[in-house]
């Protein structure tokens, strides 16, 4: 799990912020849009078990036993109504720092997890006055497509060709899917940005010759700026 030290600062953070718009909310009201445009880094946290058994033969597992897992996110909605939006999601995830005592099968192997999901959000109401004028809170679900890719630094089998040679085989490309459920807040600070905050559960199944693994799951917690667009009015609340 994402350690705990994250949702403290993550908790501060709104906090000030949310203290900041009730004191700032009376000099300036900002107008509904229905296009954003989100920009965000992601710190996630691989689950499941770190050693896998098939018969009487034990394996290290793959996603489970990186220690450091890092990257970045976009995203664009659309509002189709006040409570409900669509979009897209691109994710990138970095995974490195295999470690598994005293197994060495992927020390020092670091892996890229790639993926789109089409992103259906449910939101709270905008509203012209009030706290809702500035803070959104939703909840999202989607489904995942994305393809993983892993490189090693020393090859755990060999490949021979007809014409007797060894080659080592290092990388591997494997395509994953699954869903993804997620929650979040949106602060809004002036009428074009914003900062969010979202917390997701994603699960995958996958299928390598590199590694035992036919589940990915992790959680995953995203810090960004949101940009907004197609406003409904041009001019300010005063």
């Amino acid at each position: 799990m994402i350690h705990p030290d994250k949702f403290k600062d993550m908790r501060k953070i709104v906090s000030l912020l949310i203290a900041f718009l009730l004191c700032y909310n009376g000099y300036a009201q900002l107008i509904d849009n229905k296009v954003n445009f989100y920009f965000g880094m992601s710190s996630a946290s691989f689950s499941g078990d770190k050693v896998l058994q098939e018969g009487s033969f034990l394996s290290a597992s793959l996603y489970p036993n990186y220690t450091k897992v890092t990257g970045k996110s976009m995203k664009a909605l659309i509002d189709l109504n006040p409570f409900i939006s669509i979009g897209l999601g691109l994710d990138l995830l970095d995974a490195t720092d295999w470690n598994n005592t005293p197994y060495t099968d992927y020390k020092g192997s670091s892996t890229t997890l790639y993926s789109v999901s089409p992103v259906i959000q449910f939101h709270t109401r905008f509203k012209s006055t009030g706290i809702s004028n500035r803070i959104k809170v939703f909840a999202e679900i989607a489904p995942v497509f994305g393809q993983s890719k892993i490189n090693l630094t020393t090859p755990i089998f060999t490949v021979q060709p007809q014409d007797g040679s060894h080659l080592s085989v290092t990388s591997s490309s494997d395509l994953f899917q699954g869903a993804k459920e997620s929650a979040g807040l949106e602060v809004a600070i002036n009428q074009y940005s914003g900062v969010y905050f979202t917390y997701s559960l994603q699960q995958n199944v996958t299928s390598s010759k590199f590694y035992n693994d036919k589940q990915i799951l992790f959680t995953q917690l995203d810090f960004g700026i949101f940009l907004k667009f197609k406003r409904d009015k041009r001019y300010f609340y005063r």
